[in-house]
């Protein structure tokens, strides 16, 4: 016989069948994180934060600025120069950008200022220095312009349209050395087109270098079959012909002119005339000038060439009046001084004369100095200053 169950007291739980065995729960303890994690955390949010802020942000306020500046430029520097003090890298594009917001909201001393200030400047977007020297060239501030374009380096694609800028403001200031040398370099840059050839050809007419000058014209010619600056190029080897006494290529120049269908100008009527004087056509020269002045009465060249061609005839009488009215118009032409002396001189009145001979060798003195500092490699602050006074006095 199987024994009896123990006996249970009545106050004895009973746990229902198949149910899993019980343990103990305890309160859970909050979670702790070690110092050091927290620190990096902290570390790696103020990171995130000074990247936006001295990252993100700034790319942002320039992006702004770029397209404030055609209608707000003020606007366009507020926002760089807020960029420029809390970005962690400097970015030459901006500094550019910030030179051109400055200079057309009219702060020049600040644009120019702006600008020293970037390090390398040539290492900046050379379209970013051809905007802020074109900006500059309207204003106009000139050194401003002169800065930006010599920043472009001369392996650049735009070191030619830097050039061509730099050669005209060079010839602004008269700095014909300077400017033949930059000249020469954009020749070798852009050996194709004519601009080198036509800045070389204006730098030695006006050094009086008429032979080198009618090469490079010639030469802009050739490069240009097509070019709407041929019918000038074409007068300017006429007139410098006629000046060296080269009648023969001034008419060979001038019929192709003049066979070209170019529209006739006044200059053009005016070289037919001294054609036609070199040609010893006295009675037809006349007969072109007077035609100019029946339109310009008062027209110094048309009024100049009419009192040549007066003392050619010897009616002196005429040839003063045109001559008086030119000096009157232009009291510093030493050509006109030096014909109106030589008609008094043939009429019996040398002391009348002599004031307008000597005012001829003052004036061609004066011309001769200029073309001297104009070939000057490098000038001094004087010579500068002499060279502003002395074009003043012969202009």
């Amino acid at each position: 016989m199987a024994p009896p169950p123990p006996h249970r007291s009545d106050s004895t739980p009973r746990k229902p069948h198949g149910a899993p065995p019980t343990t103990a729960t305890r309160p859970r303890s909050p979670t702790r994180y070690a110092p050091r994690t927290v620190l990096l955390g902290l570390l790696l949010v103020l990171g995130l934060l000074g990247g936006w802020w001295g990252g993100v942000r700034p790319r942002m306020l320039v992006q702004r600025a770029r397209l404030s500046l055609p209608t707000e430029p003020r606007v366009a520097a507020d926002l760089l120069e807020e960029a420029y003090s809390t970005s962690w890298v400097r970015s030459r594009d901006a500094e550019v950008l910030w030179s051109r917001a400055l200079l057309r909201s009219g702060q020049v001393e600040e644009a120019i200022g702006c600008f020293g200030l970037i390090d390398a400047p040539q290492r900046a977007a050379p379209e970013g220095l051809i905007e802020l020297a074109d900006d500059a060239l309207a204003v106009p501030v000139p050194y401003l312009a002169s800065l930006a374009l010599e920043a472009i380096p001369s392996g650049s694609t735009l070191r030619g349209a830097a050039l061509e800028r730099l050669v005209g403001l060079r010839l602004q200031t008269g700095d014909a050395a300077s400017a033949r040398t930059l000249a020469t370099e954009w020749t070798q840059v852009a050996p194709t087109a004519p601009g080198p050839s036509f800045a070389l050809a204006l730098i030695d007419e006006q050094r009086h270098e008429f032979t080198e000058a009618l090469a490079h014209y010639r030469a802009a010619l050739s490069k240009a079959p097509t070019s709407t600056a041929r019918p000038d190029w074409q007068r300017a080897i006429v007139r410098i012909s006629i000046l060296v006494g080269g009648r023969e290529a001034a008419r060979q120049m001038q019929d192709q002119l003049l066979k070209s269908g170019a529209p006739l100008t006044v200059t053009d009527r005016l070289h037919e005339a001294q054609l036609r004087r070199l040609e010893g056509q006295i009675d037809a020269a006349m007969e072109a000038v007077q035609e100019v002045l029946s339109t310009a009465p008062k027209l110094p060249a048309a009024r100049e060439l009419r009192g040549t061609l007066a003392m050619d005839r010897k009616d002196y009488d005429a040839a003063e009046a045109d001559f008086r009215e030119v000096l009157l118009q232009q009291p510093r032409n030493k050509g006109a001084h030096y014909k109106l002396a030589q008609t008094l001189a043939k009429s019996g009145r040398e002391t009348e004369a002599a004031p307008h001979f000597e005012e001829n060798r003052r004036l061609l003195k004066l011309s001769l100095r200029v073309i001297e500092l104009q070939g000057l490699k490098e000038r001094t602050t004087v010579e500068n200053e002499e060279l502003q006074r002395l074009l003043q006095q012969i202009r």
